[in-house]
């Protein structure tokens, strides 16, 4: 048996029963049971009769009889329950009122019947998609997570406590906002003039119609501007004045968020730095240099070191440095390098540089044939010149233990290769070492040791 629910009705449908007894059957009888008890009957002469006057809402189950001249046959297996109900209608006076990446949707109820309405649906669709759906017991409902600018359908629908009815007449809707922040930089700069760029945030769905500009020294406002383009100039300004820019977008909906840039200063470019000198190293360049007398109205914010090999094949490099020592690595020892460094500010690097030519090497190495002779209160050290590496010695340094006197280190020319140690003890065993200074660092030490002796 199958049992098909319309309004205060259920129509009940079967098959006929396989056997009829000793005579034809004459009729059949459906009953409508509620809670167990028979509420209401229908008798019929066809497998399907429909039951009217039952109360909607309401859960039935239903059985039938078969009926012949000897009475009636046993009752059929009930139904599935089933509920009468009536289809609510559409809801009426359907609108939709765009909102930021929302739609704020308002109706009237459908025509009345004796089921109540329990709840609407409203449905949104992006042509023949559905992209979100908003449950809601009022009559109204706030839809969000919408797309701004684009096109949607809204629908409503109508439930009771067991149907849910058709969908209301679609209407359109495009959400918009006013525009998102702006995106800022600083174009150009001059003594007296600062240029700002951006391009535009989030449009709000709406097209942008043009761009408000704020310029504040402070709290107070300097100059304000409207334009339809993405770059200004703020001219006649203060060289080394801190100025702040806001910049608001506007479209039909009204002006969107401030979007604020840092201040920034009119300056013009910084002098060249001066004094460029360069140590060498093992295979490294130190070099230091003094700050520019003109800073163009800015604070310096740092400088360009260019590494420039003249001979031998070297690459060219370019750092940035914020003090004005750079240590330059990895370089090959015995390539001259042309060495130049511009100062910068907020406005740019400077026009002009300052220059240096250097060629890195290592410390010298080892003297040679480091001997001592004694004498009578005297030992003679000498020696060979070591390995020069590419650089010139500077110096060479004796030490004596124990001491002579109260010193023990002893500077010599480059220009000697021995060195006469006066006042000495007799008897006293001393021990000397030697080593060769050059710009790049301190070479390694020789050590020998000597006994004065009187003749």
């Amino acid at each position: 048996m199958s049992a098909t629910p319309g309004d205060s009705l259920v129509t009940a449908t079967w098959s006929a029963p396989e056997d009829a007894g000793d005579s034809p059957i004459q009729r059949y009888e459906v009953r409508a049971l509620r809670n167990g008890v028979v509420a209401h009957t229908l008798e019929g002469t066809s497998t399907s009769l429909t039951l009217t006057g039952l109360t909607n809402g309401e859960t039935y189950t239903l059985v039938v009889v078969a009926i012949n001249a000897q009475g009636e046959g046993p009752a059929s297996a009930p139904s599935e329950a089933v509920t009468p109900r009536v289809i609510p209608g559409a809801p009426r006076e359907v609108t939709a009122t765009p909102g930021d990446r929302s739609a704020n949707v308002a109706w009237s109820p459908p025509e009345a019947t004796d089921m109540p309405i329990t709840g609407y649906t409203v449905t949104v669709r992006q042509g023949e998609t559905v992209v979100a759906t908003q449950a809601s017991t009022e009559l109204h409902a706030a839809v969000s997570g919408l797309i701004n600018g684009t096109d949607y359908q809204v629908t409503v629908a109508a439930a009771n406590a067991v149907v849910a009815g058709p969908e209301s007449a679609p209407v359109a809707v495009t959400p918009v906002s006013v525009p998102g922040a702006p995106r800022l930089w600083v174009h150009n700069r001059t003594a007296t003039a600062l240029a700002f760029g951006w391009e535009p945030g989030d449009t709000g769905g709406s097209p942008i119609t043009g761009y408000r500009l704020v310029l504040r020294e402070g709290d107070s406002v300097v100059q304000t501007a409207d334009t339809t383009e993405t770059l200004h100039w703020f001219r006649n300004l203060s060289t080394g004045t801190p100025y702040r820019v806001v910049v608001i977008a506007i479209n039909a909906q009204g002006e969107g968020a401030p979007a604020e840039f840092e201040a920034q200063r009119p300056c013009g470019l910084p002098g060249a730095p001066t004094t460029l000198m360069a140590a060498p190293g093992d295979g490294q360049l130190t070099l230091t240099w003094l700050a520019p007398v003109e800073t163009g109205g800015c604070p310096l914010i740092g400088y360009r070191v260019e590494i420039m090999g003249v001979v031998g094949g070297a690459s060219t490099r370019t750092e940035t440095n914020t003090d004005t020592r750079f240590v330059a690595t990895g370089l090959r020892n015995g390539v001259l390098y042309l060495l130049v460094v511009h100062s910068r500010n907020e406005a740019g690097m400077s026009d002009y540089s300052t220059q240096d030519q250097a060629t890195p090497y290592p410390a010298p190495g080892m003297p040679g044939n480091f001997t001592a002779t004694p004498g009578d209160g005297t030992v003679l050290l000498s020696w060979t010149e070591p390995p020069l590496n590419g650089g010139r010695i500077s110096r060479y340094v004796v030490t004596v233990d124990p001491a002579v006197g109260e010193t023990d280190t002893f500077y010599v020319s480059p220009n000697d290769l021995s060195r006469l140690m006066e006042g000495l003890v007799n008897g006293t065993t001393y021990t000397f070492t030697i080593r060769a200074d050059n710009r790049a660092g301190q070479g390694p030490t020789a050590t020998t040791q000597a006994t004065p002796m009187a003749p």
